[in-house]
């Protein structure tokens, strides 16, 4: 999904990459003359070079194709909805005639001759009709031979796919009209039809049309509205969507919800409506994507331009801002006509830039700083796929940010070749959500980001680079979500025990590095972050740029650290989920344990050396619903006491039986389906029960214990039988 598609591969793109080539060479071997003409290095890059302008022509080959293709499948279409259309006007002016004449004769004979005239008046009307009827069959069945015959020349042009042989032409030649110019003159010319009125008019459309106008809540109708910029069928991922909603301020903090929380509502509301629908990236009871129906989507950008939110071209696609001086958000789209691509362009009264699908960021600057009062600044990813690229030019432009006083929330969540955030952030003082994620390159957050007193949400999890937390992060209070937090390996920077100081921090990931330094007992300040409900820790490879490896010393400690966090590993009393990752003990954590944990819900232990999870020496069960222990090859899972240590369990996604002959992810939906799953027999390779693991490890201990002092008492036998026998020869030689 993530990919790009065909049709959407341009030129730019060649381009770049060639760009990126020559960037390469210059990096590998400097500038090449004459000399260097025969270097194997060289000629290996222009042989790529040439390969990828080989590339060029044969996407060139193939979008031609595909739209002479498309051509004929639009005009296909296009006779479709002519028949339906025709069909549509004349529906119920068609009369049952045999009918009629029927109940004539019958009047007739019934009537008597006077009134035989007046009914051959009327047969002669009737049969004017009939002709008329028959004449619109006759046109049908005509639409209906011209529908086969395009059907037919779509097949033709099937038949024969582009030729990519490096044989004839060799020149690039020219592309013919690109998919999208070919949507929208279908679009243009269902308008001129009447196709688009007899969707809008459908009676689904006007089920939903009315679903819209009676909701009595104006964000839930504006939130819907935003859906209109994604693309046909785009898988959307929630957060980035409730971000927006939230930068926007059509949802905000309640006395007893966090505005992140009132999102999480409408998000729902608007599924149980059935304005959107879930998607699931894995099997999993919580939706964190959706996607929309064509039709809604359609629905949602008419509404959205009659209510000046967005402007759209006539195939859906969110327009420049220069068709409207009213709309004040902008969308930057690939190859489409933006104040990105054009600075000169007024953009100083844009609330809103959200990137829909541009992939290279030519950033400068004075772009920037004429977004003065932006409020969103979306430039970064919002789709499912993490295959989807995106990556900035040159990463000193960002330092055009500290112009944008009224910024509230700035994505650049998988954005490729930033290694930095410029300190000039810390000016942007209104800013409350900093979307990092997934930035690839980036190595180090700011000492300035301390400035940004309103943040409340800060993520920059699955950013390998970065080694460590500025201390100055203890000092922002409002932080409600902070992901990918790293125990670094500087005494100086940020800790746990720091974040006691957050009072208001709701949800929280961990990374524990291989080169991590941490306090004494600094693990046990987790149960003072009070609010904490979500959880995530991660002992994890941090990557290196300079040394990968390190000392096999440094390592030791670094090994002894990750073994201590999981023995003075607590947990606050609020925690709803709780997720471990690479768990380096075979034991679990000495707070792992329901009456610890009495109000978790959601437990998940994905990969690592655990063994066991037991009750913590208690009866207590545990109050988890969802369960998932994934990619834990010595864990040992005893079924017949599944249900019995987790009574509530709803759903279960494991993959750890160890010891069975067979090793697959079984997802169990419902309660039905996990006690079936409970009850199959396994076929075990000495597998040990969970619940009998200590009871066990003490026999073997108590018999290994007996073994040694056998050996003692017959070893100090033996001592003493041999110390006898030098005495009595001692003594004969005497």
């Amino acid at each position: 999904e993530g990919s790009m598609s065909i049709q959407e591969i341009r030129e730019k793109e060649v381009t770049t990459l060639r760009k990126r080539l020559y960037q390469a060479i210059d990096h590998s071997v400097g500038p090449i003359d004459d000399s260097m003409k025969e270097n194997e290095l060289v000629l290996k890059f222009e042989a790529i070079d040439s390969k990828l302008q080989d590339l060029g022509i044969d996407l060139l080959r193939v979008k031609k194709w595909e739209d002479e293709l498309w051509s004929h499948f639009t005009e296909m279409r296009r006779q479709i909805y002519k028949t339906f259309t025709k069909a549509k006007n004349v529906a119920g002016k068609i009369i049952d005639l045999p009918l009629i004449e029927e109940k004539i004769k019958d009047l007739n004979s019934k009537n008597g001759a006077g009134i035989n005239s007046d009914l051959r008046l009327v047969e002669d009307k009737i049969k004017e009709l009939n002709a008329k009827n028959e004449a619109h069959g006759s046109d049908i069945k005509g639409d209906l031979q011209l529908v086969e015959g395009k059907i037919e020349e779509l097949n033709k042009v099937l038949e024969t796919p582009p030729d990519l042989g490096r044989t004839g032409e060799g020149s690039r030649g020219k592309s013919s009209q690109s998919q999208k110019d070919s949507e929208r003159k279908v679009l243009k010319e269902w308008k001129e039809q009447g196709v688009e009125e007899i969707i809008h008019e459908s009676s689904e459309m006007l089920n939903f049309q009315a679903s819209y106008d009676t909701l009595e809540k104006l964000e839930l109708k504006l939130c819907f509205l935003f859906f209109s910029v994604f693309p046909e069928n785009a898988k959307i991922k929630k957060r980035p969507l409730i971000y927006w909603w939230i930068g926007e301020g059509l949802i905000a903090a309640t006395a007893d919800k966090t505005a992140e929380e009132e999102g999480e509502i409408i998000f729902q509301e608007l599924i149980d409506l059935q304005f959107i629908e879930p998607y699931h990236e894995i099997p999993s009871p919580d939706v964190n994507a959706c996607k929309m129906h064509p039709w809604l989507r359609h629905l949602a950008i008419s509404l959205a331009q009659k209510a000046e939110l967005f402007e759209f071209d006539s195939s859906g696609t969110p327009a420049d801002l220069a068709r409207s001086s009213e709309c004040r958000r902008e969308c930057l789209v690939l190859g489409g006509n933006n104040s990105l691509a054009d600075p000169s362009r007024n953009v100083e009264n844009l609330l809103t830039v959200f990137n829909v699908s541009e992939q290279y960021l030519d950033l400068n600057p004075d772009w920037l700083s004429k977004l003065k009062k932006v409020e969103v600044l979306q430039l970064g990813a919002w789709h499912c796929s993490p295959r989807h690229h995106i990556e900035v030019e040159k990463e000193e432009v960002l330092r055009g940010l500290r112009a944008l006083k009224h910024l509230k929330y700035l994505s650049l969540r998988g954005i490729s070749l930033i290694t930095s955030i410029p300190a000039s952030i810390g000016e942007l003082l209104s800013l409350e959500i900093l979307d990092l994620r997934a930035c690839h390159n980036l190595e180090e957050l700011p000492s300035e980001i301390e400035s940004l007193t309103r943040l409340t949400h800060l993520d920059v999890s699955d950013c390998p680079f970065i080694e460590g937390m500025p201390k100055e992060l203890q000092n922002l209070t409002r932080l409600q979500v902070l992901k990918g937090f790293v125990i670094g390996n500087s005494k100086t920077s940020c800790k746990i025990d720091d974040l006691v100081n957050l009072k208001e921090l709701r949800r929280l990931g961990i990374v524990i590095g291989n080169e991590a330094v941490a306090r004494e007992g600094e693990f046990t300040k987790l149960k003072d972050v009070e609010k904490l409900h979500s959880l995530t820790i991660w002992w994890g490879v941090k990557k290196s740029r300079e040394s990968p490896r390190g000392k096999p010393q440094e390592l030791s400690k670094a090994n002894s650290l990750k073994l201590a966090a999981m023995d003075n590993l607590t947990f606050p009393p609020s925690l709803e989920k709780l997720d471990l990752r690479g768990t380096p003990h075979a034991n679990p954590p000495k707070e792992l344990k329901p009456s610890t944990l009495k109000k978790l819900k959601k437990l998940y232990i994905k990969g690592g050396k655990l063994t066991r999870l037991d009750d913590g020496g208690t009866d207590q069960r545990w109050n988890v619903e969802i369960l998932r222990l994934k990619y834990l090859n010595d864990f040992k899972l005893n079924r017949q006491q599944l249900l019995l240590t987790f009574p509530l369990l709803g759903f279960l996604d494991v993959k750890c039986d160890e010891g069975v002959e067979y090793k697959q992810d079984i997802v169990l939906k419902s309660r039905s389906e996990i006690e079936n799953y409970c009850k199959e027999k396994v076929v075990e390779k000495n597998a040990m029960p969970a619940e009998n693991h200590n009871s066990e490890e003490r026999k073997s201990l108590k018999k290994d214990k007996g073994k040694e002092v056998e050996a003692e008492i017959e070893q100090e036998a033996k001592g003493k039988e041999e110390k006898t026998r030098n005495q009595g020869r001692s003594t004969g030689r005497v």
